[in-house]
């Protein structure tokens, strides 16, 4: 997995969040118990950095985005969408909060500007550019705002549990057609929401099982498995339903740049995988 993204995971879950200047103004209502009023999902909409006493607000770049979900558990759900590609990864940290001194704490304390029903504010002396790995230093300010947690992204369908391999097709004469030879007898994949994807294949006396960083295009749907930073392989998934997934790639290795030769290319066959949910 790219070390920029892993990065910026540690960074958010550490100090550059929510780190930094106390409360100031009525407006800034803080409600209390902190541990009971911020369970939930967050997504960041604005951002701002003080300049020369004025807050500016800096605009997203494209495909660029940060999601958190405080659990209940004391586990929080970090999804960072990064620029220019828009893939998004997700990490999972500790947390817990402190009422008297205001801090909410995800392995350092994290200071809190404002907390509602709707809304959550914080801010920080650093911040960090996930697309040129940069550290920032200055006053940054980040503002969120409540989510639906029952509406889940592409992300958290395919992090919900283990997928379990019902049927393989391949694309013939434009039609899809069931392939019941070459393939295993047992395959499972699980997209975990601490970044790694895990696979299981067993074929005749021959198990094989892997274990890679992974993320997903929650526009497009494509589907990254890392071999390192720099070299991916990549796929394409839809769900039929919440628990049938379908996997869609071409039968032949990633062509220059990482991306699998188109389906027309000599040799190549368009691939079809549909998956089961096993269990949550």
């Amino acid at each position: 997995m790219n070390k920029t993204i892993f990065s910026f995971f540690l960074l958010a879950a550490a100090s550059s969040l929510f780190a930094g200047c106390g409360r100031k103004g009525e407006d800034n209502i803080l409600l209390k118990p902190i541990s009971e009023n911020v369970i939930g999902k967050w997504q960041q909409t604005r951002q701002y950095q003080v300049r020369d006493g004025k807050t500016e607000e800096i605009p997203f770049k494209e495909n660029e985005g940060f999601c958190i979900t405080f659990r209940a558990d004391s586990t929080a759900l970090l999804q960072a969408t990064a620029p220019p590609q828009g893939q998004t990864f997700l990490r999972t940290v500790k947390w817990h909060a402190d009422d008297k001194t205001e801090t909410l704490s995800a392995g350092s304390p994290l200071r809190i500007l404002r907390l509602d029903a709707e809304n959550l504010e914080a801010s920080s002396q650093q911040s960090y550019d996930m697309e040129d790995s940069t550290r920032l230093q200055g006053e940054f300010r980040w503002h969120f705002v409540r989510m639906d947690a029952s509406e889940r992204n592409l992300a958290e369908k395919l992090s919900s549990g283990r997928w379990l391999l019902a049927a393989t097709f391949e694309k013939q004469e434009g039609a899809w057609a069931e392939i019941r030879s070459n393939v295993p007898d047992e395959a499972w994949r699980e997209f975990r929401q601490d970044g790694i994807a895990c696979s299981f294949c067993k074929e005749g006396g021959k198990v094989e099982q892997t274990e890679s960083e992974w993320s997903v295009n929650l526009s497009t749907g494509e589907l990254r498995i890392y071999q390192d930073a720099a070299n991916w392989h990549s796929s394409t998934v839809e769900f039929e339903n919440d628990s049938t997934l379908a996997i869609f790639c071409s039968g032949n290795a990633p062509g220059p740049g990482n991306v699998p030769l188109p389906a027309g290319t000599p040799g190549a066959k368009e691939r079809k995988e549909l998956y089961t949910l096993l269990h949550k």
